[in-house]
């Protein structure tokens, strides 16, 4: 049976593509002693729950919302686990909560890494397919709603990717969660028309093949610790190279020496570890720092937080001056450079002043953006996916076709913008300045524009369903042809708008002024 045989090779994928993924990050942690000062329980490792919090917040499996607090998804929906599987541990998911600002960071990193992201692509939609199967999917040439949604992913059509996210949903809201989690996050890849499932798991297998071979070197923080003592009691090297006191720094014992020394420490010999660090000193002529785990900058070496990249990665401005990210952007308006493209995922740009720059399809999702200037900017498409714009100047921006899903624009000025084709599911709007703003065909399902200002918008063929305009100023609105079903209007103003052909089946009117208005709609 096909059914079953797509069924068996998602479950083979997930197995290996998690714990290939989780090796990776936990050999990258301790490798550049990432998160060693992180808080977490004596008996508990930081750099495993690192892993762990990464894998599964990368898989969808847990969820880290707004306010930095981490959720295990399953568990938030009420699903149950697939068989044979148990929930994430508790300290996992505290420890995301915990260093959740830092969990971002690392999942940023990835984006980086291109041949991962085509392993983690090929991965989500094996495991999201083979969960589609399992709870009653159709497998049918114009019924298979799980392929036709990872299509309308690439080149996301509302209309189409709400039905079948909805359909999707009535069967188990679990299916999508890795396929999401990774265009969140910036990590999805795009699929061929006809993804080929043997082709993703042979990758995958190939990943954690690769990893099976990696040798963790001393992923406990008690042995550090016991060695770094010994060390310190015996001064081996102790007086060349000191070692800071708070872990690993960049002058540690190479991966062969730990190896040794923690066989040495394990035999409760007395000086057993002086011994085998002595024994290497004379072979090589050196102790420590032969092969730093953190390797030190070259002089004039840039990092990535002085440089700019676009998404193909390509660096398109460096500035080895610059303070910050935002002294950096700031530099690249001022030298007249086009930021068309450029990645600036998650980057804090909060008051910086844009106004008139060129963001032509620019990665800004989950950036800050408080308070900015951006002012007849060029926004076309760019990717603000949960971008903080609260209080910005959007006026006369040009924000077609960007996306703005779940973004906080929450008292921003968007007057005159054009929003035409936008996304903005499940945005926060409230009280947001959008007179006269361009909504036409835009899609802002679930979002909250409670007592937005609306006033002679173009809202043509707008989709807000189920949104909240609980107290809006939609005075002279064009709604024609508007989807607002189970949309929320309650004493909202509509004098004088147009609601010629809009859908308003199960939509709260209660309250609302309706006076002078054009035909009510269905």
């Amino acid at each position: 049976m096909i059914a079953e045989y797509i069924v068996k090779v998602g479950a083979a994928t997930e197995q290996d593509a998690k714990l290939a993924l989780s090796t990776y990050l936990l050999h990258r942690f301790v490798n550049e002693a990432t998160f060693n000062n992180c808080a977490c329980a004596a008996d508990k490792e930081p750099w495993y729950l690192a892993s762990g919090a990464v894998m599964n917040t990368v898989f969808g499996e847990i969820d880290l919302d707004y306010t930095g607090s981490a959720t295990h998804y399953r568990k938030r929906e009420g699903a149950e686990p697939p068989v044979a599987q148990n929930w994430i541990p508790t300290d996992t998911v505290q420890f995301a909560t915990d260093n959740s600002r830092q969990i971002r960071e690392e999942i940023q990193k990835l984006s980086r890494e291109y041949k991962l992201q085509e392993i983690l692509t090929g991965a989500a939609f094996n495991i999201g397919y083979a969960r589609y199967i399992k709870a009653g999917g159709s497998r049918g040439i114009f019924s298979n709603q799980f392929i036709t949604h990872v299509r309308v992913l690439a080149n996301f059509e509302p209309e189409l990717y709400l039905k079948t996210l909805e359909k999707i949903r009535e069967l188990d809201p679990w299916i999508l969660r890795p396929l999401h989690a990774l265009y969140h996050y910036n990590l999805l890849s795009r699929l061929p028309r006809n993804p080929n499932e043997r082709d993703y798991l042979t990758a995958v297998q190939n990943f954690a093949e690769e990893m099976s071979r990696i040798q963790i070197v001393m992923p406990e923080r008690r042995k550090k610790e016991a060695l770094e003592s010994s060390l310190a009691e015996k001064g081996d090297c102790a007086t060349d190279r000191p070692m800071e006191k708070n872990g690993i720094d960049a002058e540690y014992p190479t991966p062969e020496q730990m190896n040794e020394a923690w066989e040495a420490y394990k035999s409760g010999k007395p000086g057993a570890i002086a011994e085998v660090l002595r024994k290497r000193k004379k072979e090589r002529q050196i102790c420590l720092a032969a092969s730093p785990i953190v390797q030190p900058k070259s002089p004039g070496a840039l990092s990535d937080s002085l440089r700019i990249r676009n998404r193909a990665g390509e660096v398109i401005f460096m500035l080895e001056s610059a303070k910050d990210t935002a002294d950096l952007v700031r530099a690249a308006v001022k030298a007249n450079i086009d930021l068309g493209s450029a990645n600036l995922a998650g980057a804090d740009l909060h008051g910086i002043d844009l106004s008139g720059a060129n963001l032509n399809k620019a990665t800004l999702r989950d950036s800050d953006l408080h308070g900015a200037k951006l002012y007849r900017a060029n926004l076309d498409r760019a990717d603000l996916y949960e971008a903080n714009l609260r209080c910005a100047n959007l006026s006369d921006a040009n924000l077609h076709g960007a996306n703005l899903h779940g973004a906080n624009l929450r008292d921003a000025d968007l007057h005159r913008a054009n929003l035409e084709e936008a996304t903005l599911g499940r945005a926060l709007l409230y009280r947001a300045n959008l007179r006269s703003a361009n909504l036409r065909e835009a899609l802002a399902y679930e979002a909250n524009l409670h007592e937005a200002d609306l006033r002679k918008a173009d809202m043509r063929d707008i989709t807000l369903r189920g949104a909240d305009l609980e107290r809006a100023n939609l005075k002279g609105a064009d709604l024609r042809d508007a989807d607002l079903r189970d949309a929320n209007l309650r004493g909202a103003d509509l004098n004088g708008s147009d609601l010629r052909g809009a859908d308003l089946d199960g939509t709260n009117l209660d309250d609302a002024n309706l006076s002078d208005a054009d035909s009510l709609g269905t």
